[in-house]
């Protein structure tokens, strides 16, 4: 029968349907646009995989003992020199003095007292 074939995928399909609803509820709750329950069908196939997958590892390195690092590469220098094309600088301009008129003639500033007199 069909229900023997396909049980795991019924069952897990009614699994799905029910993960929807309640996401959907949730959405709900939250008064956020039902456009975003799309993202709960890639979010089981995706990403909750990778965090289980993380999860592991970490469950892991702790029942060893082990601490955990962030992953960084060491440094090698086997690179060599890489190809890199240095720009040529801007000229320098030289800033010029600022010439005056020799019409110009330096102003006086009136104290409060000359002016009111």
């Amino acid at each position: 029968s069909i229900w023997e074939q396909y049980n795991a995928f019924i069952l897990y399909g009614i699994f799905l349907f029910f993960d929807l609803l309640c996401a959907g509820v949730a959405l709900r709750y939250e008064n956020v646009s039902l456009k975003n329950l799309w993202m709960v069908i890639p979010q089981r196939f995706v990403y909750r995989p990778l965090m289980y997958s993380v999860l592991f590892k970490s469950f892991v390195k702790a029942i060893k003992g082990e601490m955990q690092g962030w992953g960084v590469l060491k440094r090698t220098g086997s690179m060599g020199q890489l190809p890199v094309e240095i720009p040529k600088p801007a000229p320098i301009i030289p800033r010029q003095q600022p010439t005056v008129s020799p019409n110009l003639q330096p102003v006086r500033l009136k104290r409060k007292e000359e002016m009111a007199a």
